[in-house]
């Protein structure tokens, strides 16, 4: 009787352990997605969620024909994607830091050989884009061919015309609704 007992506990022991397991791998599946949604409720909060937007659409048209090798595979950013991880407001600045996901779950490592953009940072008051967030410094680059100045360069276009398919679903819908892809 006291040998059954022993063994009926640590079977409800066990059992309570794989349930652990499976509820945090449901956790960290959905972590980023949560961030986002918090941010996103923020941003709505403090009626700037339009921002979300803009700074997508810049980060996608920067980078959208650049690839990262992630575990000896080369990933087109242009179809990964898009989480935003972090708000920072200070007085008139406003600070969108996102990372490219791999999945849902697994943002791709930045600090390998490429330079990829860590967020957009907006002056609130005129609607300003002031630059590209690299790291701990605000980018912004002058000229006729500048992305930061006009993300719809010529060769942005093109690329995603001839790649509209393999886009991520939101970068797709996005251009369709600014007109460059039908």
């Amino acid at each position: 009787m006291k040998c059954t007992s022993i063994i009926t506990i640590l079977l409800l022991m066990l059992i309570a352990c794989q349930n652990t397991k499976r509820s945090n791998v449901a956790q960290k599946m959905n972590y980023y997605d949560s961030i986002e949604n918090k941010n996103l409720k923020l941003l709505d909060s403090l009626n700037l969620k339009q921002y979300n937007d803009s700074a997508k659409w810049m980060l996608y048209t920067f980078h959208c024909d650049d690839t990262t090798k992630q575990n000896n595979e080369y990933l087109p950013l242009s179809a990964l994607p898009v989480k935003l991880v972090y708000i920072s407001k200070t007085n008139d600045t406003l600070d969108l830091l996102y990372n490219f996901m791999k999945n849902d779950s697994t943002p791709i490592s930045k600090y390998s050989e490429e330079n990829i953009t860590d967020g957009v940072q907006f002056r609130i008051s005129d609607k300003k884009l002031l630059g590209l967030i690299h790291g701990e410094g605000v980018v912004w680059q002058k000229g006729p061919f500048s992305r930061y100045e006009n993300p719809l360069q010529p060769e942005v276009i093109t690329y995603i015309k001839n790649n509209r398919d393999k886009l991520n679903l939101w970068f797709r819908e996005e251009a369709k609704r600014r007109r460059v892809i039908l």
